[in-house]
């Protein structure tokens, strides 16, 4: 499997970003345009939607912040705003490409440029996404103890919330599993790597052949991991709370719309829907979740926003939380790329760049 995106792949992706978000609001607009909606908006609160809209920095300062201190256990040369502007490529790359597959990567190449080699930058990177995956497990835990059973009882909900919250518990034990048991790591793969040299003429694990960097790069990676887990408990704990901050500010901005659009509504209770909206939304297939965030976002917060709002409501959110992610997230990968072309390779762990044709 590659990861490969140049100018071209980009403005791609966010075509088909924009085409499909444009298309799932047309469907919410047809389901829920009442002759009472410009009335309603009579009621509107400016200031509400001002706070949300400023509060979208705190995403990207705050995932910088979290990169930052990461990777200050690492080297001292990376500079903040070089790892707020890896969070902005990850977001973005993430939002134009299925179940965000692109972030990882995006990320990744933009530490490699600000002066991060490659393995320390997959480390960091993979450490943010841990903090990410403690966090919400630890969402998952506060909707079954303090709420949500009404919306739960929906059956397409439940089977999109059992599985985003099922990968993330997966992911996050074999994690603790293969860096308490590191001699399993390289087992597993290499076992894994004899499996399939089965159908092939030459075996992966051949002196000199790719397989063998593999396990290299991940014996470097857990052992910098290990490094994490031994002597920076305390960085860890930061990085997390950090990561806790950053999806409340993003769960925060649907209450500020909420209000800003004149309707009552507690805090707690749209918070907790939006949990459960990123949970079962992560790793759906499209760019972004584009479709089932506009759409599973009318369905869970129409028991909160009246139905001639409702469409005014997914827009700006949406508008709020990925569109201006996406806007500022291009004019930052294009400009870090140039006319290079990268492609991530998993097979072998290293970034390749080379120049397009002028």
């Amino acid at each position: 499997m590659q990861v490969r995106f140049d100018r071209r792949t980009i403005l791609k992706g966010v075509r088909i970003f924009f085409g499909l978000s444009v298309a799932s609001i047309a469907v919410v607009f047809l389901f829920t345009m009442r002759e009472e909606t410009l009335s309603a908006l009579r009621q509107a609160e400016p200031g509400y939607l001002i706070l949300a809209l400023l509060l979208i920095n705190s995403d990207w300062f705050g995932s910088g912040l979290r990169l930052f201190l990461l990777s200050r256990r690492i080297t001292k040369k990376l500079s903040y705003m070089g790892c707020v502007k890896a969070a902005v490529a990850n977001t973005f790359m993430a939002n134009i490409t299925p179940s965000q597959t692109g972030g990882g990567p995006a990320q990744i190449y933009v530490l490699y440029k600000e002066g991060l080699p490659v393995v320390e930058s997959m480390s960091v990177s993979l450490m943010t996404f841990l903090a990410t995956v403690f966090f919400l497990v630890l969402s998952t835990a506060s909707i079954r103890l303090f709420g949500l059973n009404d919306t739960l009882s929906n059956t397409t909900v439940r089977i999109m919330f059992e599985y985003g919250v099922s990968l993330f518990l997966i992911i996050g034990l074999l994690v603790i599993l293969f860096v308490c048991r590191p001699a399993l790591l390289r087992k597993t793969m290499t076992l894994f790597f004899d499996f399939i040299s089965r159908f092939r003429r030459r075996h992966f694990l051949r002196p000199g052949g790719r397989a063998n960097h593999v396990v290299d790069v991940v014996d470097r990676c857990h052992q910098i991991m290990i490094g994490y887990f031994r002597h920076a408990w305390g960085t860890m704990l930061l990085a997390v709370m950090v990561t806790g901050a950053v999806f409340l500010s993003k769960f925060v901005i649907a209450y500020l719309i909420v209000r800003g659009l004149g309707v009552e509504a507690g805090l707690w209770e749209v918070v907790s829907i939006q949990i459960l909206i990123t949970l079962a939304t992560y790793f759906i297939p499209t760019p972004g979740a584009t479709g089932a965030a506009e759409l599973g976002s009318a369905v869970l917060m129409a028991g909160i926003v009246p139905v001639e709002l409702l469409m005014v409501y997914v827009v700006l959110w949406r508008a709020i939380t990925a569109y201006s992610s996406v806007s500022i997230g291009t004019a930052v990968m294009l400009r870090s790329m140039g006319k290079e072309t990268v492609m991530f390779e998993p097979e072998n762990f290293i970034l390749q760049e080379k120049k397009t044709a002028p």
